[in-house]
């Protein structure tokens, strides 16, 4: 998800490991909504057919401003090697 302040357009963005560019698609503008707060545009940045693994990070080009999110990892499993240690350790409430 691309969030953009009101003001700010996009249409493209772009998928970099270290400098070089891995990936490039089309932003997909989400349904307006107020959940995460005022004043911003949501877009989906879809990048699910990028089979390559590794740290990488997407970068958004405005009128006014370039983008860059941080480095993150893509890998089999990520979310559960993130989260599995905080579910496992998890005290169980019975009531």
């Amino acid at each position: 998800m691309v969030a953009l302040p009101i003001g700010e357009t996009a249409s493209r963005f772009i998928v970099y490991r270290v400098s070089n560019i891995i990936f490039q698609g089309q932003l997909t503008a989400q349904p307006s909504f107020t959940e995460w707060g005022q004043g911003t545009h949501y877009y989906l940045a879809d990048f699910s057919s990028l089979k390559r693994r590794g740290k990488i990070h997407i970068v958004v080009n405005t009128q006014k401003q370039q983008l860059p999110s941080s480095t993150f990892i893509i890998k089999p499993n990520a979310y559960f090697a993130l989260t599995a240690k905080s579910i496992i350790n998890m005290p169980i409430q019975i009531t």
